[in-house]
């Protein structure tokens, strides 16, 4: 028991004596051990649970506008028939015997009065136009537009006019001559335009005569131009 006081007493004086770093770093195990509990000891931070999950909101799609389709330009009707023949001072392209290519043109109409007046002074002796119809003076130009196939010869021969939807052939037609630039026997190489002026005779009351080149002698085929506005 002695020997425990003076050990004891030994380490205090010794313990004393030693810098207070170092004092504190020379101790028992015990304290060691204390120290370590402590540290061990610190709590963990509180748990926080998550929150409460919220679904998202119902997926609505975006409407998707119709496309409205841009109108179409309808197609021009194709000119030529009785029913609908070529307007006044519109071009018509033709083909004759199969191969010729050439335009053909109704430039000009004159009627009534003013077209017998032009004819009286042609020529006197000039038929008038028959009971219940007028002259009309019709002024044509023609081109061969297409590559060099022949001549392209157009008479008076190869037009009836049609009034009232009657036809009549040119050998039917009272006797006219001597008109200024008279459209007869116009022959056209390839390349080449020509005009003239023919007169025919139509109802009064005909509001939409016409004239027709190529009709068959049975009234087949043929191609029709307007000679009212």
């Amino acid at each position: 028991m002695r020997k425990l006081l003076v050990l004891g007493a030994a380490i205090s004086v010794i313990s004393a004596c030693m810098p207070p770093q170092l004092a504190n770093e020379v101790q028992s195990p015990a304290v060691a051990q204390v120290n370590v509990a402590a540290q061990d000891a610190t709590p963990y931070p509180t748990y926080t649970p998550y929150p409460t999950y919220t679904p998202y909101p119902t997926y609505t799609p975006i409407p998707i506008p119709t496309r409205t389709p841009e109108p179409t330009t309808p197609p021009e009707p194709d000119y030529g028939d009785s029913k609908n023949p070529h307007p006044l001072t519109s071009t018509a392209y033709l083909i004759r015997g199969g191969e010729l290519e050439f335009s053909l043109n109704i430039a000009q109409v004159i009627r009534g009065e003013e077209a017998w007046s032009i004819i009286k002074r042609a020529n006197q002796f000039n038929d008038p136009p028959p009971d219940g119809m007028e002259y009309v003076i019709v002024k044509i130009l023609a081109e061969y537009t297409g590559s060099d196939k022949g001549t392209l010869i157009l008479e008076q021969s190869d037009w009836q006019v049609v009034t009232n939807g009657r036809a009549i052939e040119y050998f039917n037609l009272p006797s006219v001559c001597c008109l200024d630039n008279e459209f007869d026997d116009i022959k056209i190489l390839s390349g080449g335009k020509a005009e003239g002026i023919m007169a025919w005779p139509v109802a009064i009351d005909d509001k939409t005569p016409m004239l027709v080149i190529g009709m068959e002698s049975d009234g087949a085929g043929g191609v029709f131009f307007s000679l009212s506005p």
